[in-house]
């Protein structure tokens, strides 16, 4: 059935001429050597046919649904799914899908000028749990789709997601977006260097020694599921060669600090877990507490002892992955993400990787936990069209295709389903289900701040102590002058 094709057809012209300008200041989608299947679980579509534009059951040119996703892990499994979309259901649904990348350093500042702007040149947003009250009034609830046959032709309901996912996306009792990934962190190491250090006695030995010599305790070897961020700092200073020159990395870990709204998140492990908050329970910034100072030099030492390369300060998920790659670090927190890539047959770290929780502090053990996922956008001169293609990706057909490609879908039936053969699936299920914790809704309007400040301290541009006060400053005057 097509998708009001009436309507369609009538304004062909101005498909016509938006197809025909383009998006000149997007990046365009990679690319990968995807196979897409006919069926969900069928045989293989050719390379011509997932090529061939798809054409409307009457024949008609289709609206192309312009879908914007964070580059990376995500956007590889999302034109996947595109493409799978394309061959098999675009006909049926009266458009086709192209995804759109706008690089993961400016992929905020091109959708705010986009919504600034209020301009109609993409049908989607990408959102955030945490960015989601942000743009809130730049996007159109679903619910109304989702009642209408017409553009739910797929029968999809907030049913098929996770219910603490989804949940996220609801404001106002409204449905303001849908999360494709859930996404949390691990610490990810080395087996066969821990397990070296579990076993060797004499490593044990040397482990202690440098432990106490460089922090003041006498820690001894622990597995790292059990670690404390005291633990972590005495593993680093043993593995890295500095400290250690018998030791098999350069580095202990691969610490990320790159000024960019994903590092502020992983910090926050380290916050909460020594007792800290980004807001007191008033709702007012709370970037001064000892807490917030313990977790800034916990980070900080990392680079001032040398214990993470010092690219780092620049790097984040792509060059985290590269160091394990190489060899160069023996541990790191990293994106659940990423494991799919790390362990890939073709990783010169296949099978020598494991993930756990984050270390605890003395308040306990927090694992920063998100979704991701997209929003229609309130400016689309296509709404339909374009929340038909949400509700499809909400689909367990759709998820199936998004996990089978590297996605993490907030689908609990496709998780459960291939735990067996996902190290990672059973990993996220009991990291977030125990330890998993958000940031609040108002989060997104002040996580460029937190980490733009805190890079500040750690880069030695300003004293940690001067850092934190321009954190709480900024962050107070965000606070009032948006009435939150």
């Amino acid at each position: 059935m097509l998708l009001k094709r009436n309507r369609m057809f009538r304004t062909l012209a101005i498909f016509t001429l938006i197809l025909s300008l383009g998006l000149a200041a997007c990046a365009p989608a990679s690319e990968p050597a995807a196979e897409v299947d006919e069926q969900p679980a069928g045989e293989e579509a050719s390379s011509e046919e997932v090529a061939e534009e798809p054409a409307s059951e009457s024949g008609e040119e289709l609206y192309t649904v312009k879908f914007v996703v964070w580059p990376g892990p995500e956007s590889d499994a999302a034109q996947v799914m595109v493409d799978y979309f394309n061959a098999n259901h675009a006909a049926e649904a009266g458009f086709n899908v192209e995804l759109l990348l706008f690089g993961r350093d400016q992929l905020f500042a091109k959708q705010d000028a986009i919504m600034a702007a209020q301009s109609s040149e993409v049908d989607t947003f990408f959102v955030t749990s945490p960015t989601l009250l942000k743009y809130q009034q730049f996007l159109e609830p679903l619910d109304s789709y989702l009642e209408d046959p017409e553009v739910n032709l797929w029968g999809a309901t907030p049913d098929d997601l996770m219910s603490g996912v989804i949940g996220a996306y609801y404001l106002d009792g409204a449905l303001y977006g849908l999360p494709s990934d859930v996404s949390t962190h691990f610490l990810y190491y080395r087996t066969d260097y821990i397990g070296e250090l579990l076993t060797n006695a004499d490593w044990q030995a040397t482990y202690t020694d440098i432990c106490e010599a460089e922090t003041g305790q006498a820690l001894e070897p622990k597995e790292p599921a059990e670690w404390t961020w005291d633990d972590y700092v005495c593993a680093s200073y043993f593995f890295t060669q500095q400290y250690n020159p018998d030791s098999p990395t350069v580095y202990g870990n691969y610490t990320q600090g790159k000024a960019i709204f994903p590092t502020s998140f992983q910090w926050s492990n380290t916050l909460w877990s020594y007792g800290g908050e980004w807001f007191t329970e008033a709702g007012d910034p709370d970037f001064l507490s000892d807490a917030a100072m313990e977790a800034a030099q916990i980070w900080a030492l990392n680079w001032e002892a040398e214990l993470t390369p010092a690219g780092s300060i620049t790097g984040e998920y792509p060059e985290a992955n590269e160091a394990f790659k190489t060899g160069n670090v023996a541990f790191g927190l990293q994106w659940n993400a990423a494991f799919n890539e790390l362990n890939a047959e073709d990783s010169p770290v296949h099978g020598l990787l494991n993930i756990v929780a984050t270390p605890a502090g003395p308040a306990g053990r927090y694992t920063y936990t998100q979704s991701i996922g997209y929003g229609l956008s309130a400016f689309s001169e296509h709404k339909e069209e374009a929340a038909s293609w949400l509700l499809w990706t909400m689909t367990e057909e759709a998820n199936q295709v998004y996990a089978e490609a590297g996605g993490v879908p907030a689908h609990a039936a496709v998780l459960s389903g291939m735990a067996g053969e996902n190290l990672m699936f059973g990993a996220l299920s009991e990291v977030v289900g125990n330890y998993g914790r958000p940031v609040l809704p108002q989060a997104g309007y002040f996580q460029d701040m937190v980490i733009e400040n805190l890079a500040n301290g750690w880069s030695g541009s300003v004293s940690l102590e001067e850092a934190l006060q321009q954190l709480q400053d900024d962050a107070t005057i965000e606070k009032e002058s948006r009435g939150l």
